[in-house]
Order: C-alpha cells, then sequence, then structure tokens
C-alpha cells in the first residue's frame, strides 16, 4: 500500500473543506463531503488493486524469515525469481499476527511486473486492499453518522 498523488491530494482537499465549512457555520456539510470523498477514495483503491491481478505474474517464493514490527506483528520476508529470472527479496506489504510458514518454506506468490518487490500469497488477494476495506466502513458509517445529524 503505497500514499500516491491522489491521497495526497485528498487530504488537502479535506483540510480545506472543513477548514471553510467550520468557518461558515456549517460543518456537519463539510463532514459528510469530506466522509463521501473518503468512501470514494477507498473505492477508487479497491478497484484500482483489484484490477491490478491480472497483471500479476504466479511464482514459487521461498519464505528466508521475518521481520517484526512495533506492535508483535511479523512481516514475512520472501526470495523468488521473476519470469525473465532476475532475483528478488521482499518483504510482505501486510503485517501478519502469526508466523504462518516456516523459513525454507515455498509457497505460490504473485508478484506484479512494474514493481517486482510488491506481490501477494495467492488465494490471499484480500489482504492487498483489507485496511481500504475497513475504511470504507468506517466512512460510510461516519457519513451517516453526520446526515443523522443534520436530520
Amino acid at each position: 500500500m503505497k500514499i500516491d498523488y491522489f491521497d495526497i491530494t485528498w487530504f488537502a482537499v479535506s483540510a480545506v473543506v472543513i477548514t471553510i465549512t467550520l468557518a461558515k457555520h456549517c460543518f456537519l456539510h463539510g463532514l459528510l463531503i469530506v466522509f463521501a470523498a473518503l468512501a470514494l477514495d477507498c473505492l477508487l483503491h479497491i478497484y484500482r488493486t483489484k484490477s491490478r491481478f491480472e497483471e500479476s505474474v504466479p511464482v514459487y517464493g521461498e519464505i528466508v524469515g521475518y521481520n517484526k514490527t512495533r506492535r508483535g506483528k511479523v512481516i514475512p520476508v520472501l526470495k523468488y525469481e521473476t519470469e525473465d529470472g532476475l532475483p528478488v527479496q521482499s518483504p510482505y506489504s501486510v503485517a501478519q499476527n502469526i508466523k504462518q510458514f516456516m523459513p525454507g518454506d515455498s509457497t505460490l506468490i504473485c508478484y506484479f511486473p512494474d514493481d517486482l518487490k510488491l506481490f501477494y500469497f495467492k488465494g490471499r488477494e484480500k489482504e492487498m486492499y483489507a485496511y481500504y476495506t475497513k475504511l470504507l466502513i468506517f466512512s460510510v458509517f461516519a457519513f451517516a453518522v453526520a446526515m443523522l445529524a443534520l436530520i
């Protein structure tokens, strides 16, 4: 998951919308706009991620170890070869609660030709956009609460 130009633009526009609506005493309207924009941003990320799956290339990767996060989660580090024979070693982009593999285990993954270090475990595609799904649920809920407050 990367922060891109759209995310930065969305943040800047949201800050401006909140500031203006707060100054004009219609803050709840600003919140509605921001939460609707957040939901659209999440939908866009989910759509773009799902559409990239078609471009991914399946290969077998070997677990070489794990990195630990500050919160105690683990991030598997894999090595694999691209279709062109280029060796790649990269950590997974999603932290996990438990070690699902032992170092030396081999598993089917899919990498993206335009970003060789980005991959996902075959059959676990939803992990690539789970964060945006949770954020989408939050933004829809927050939008509904703001709507109810206007009534």
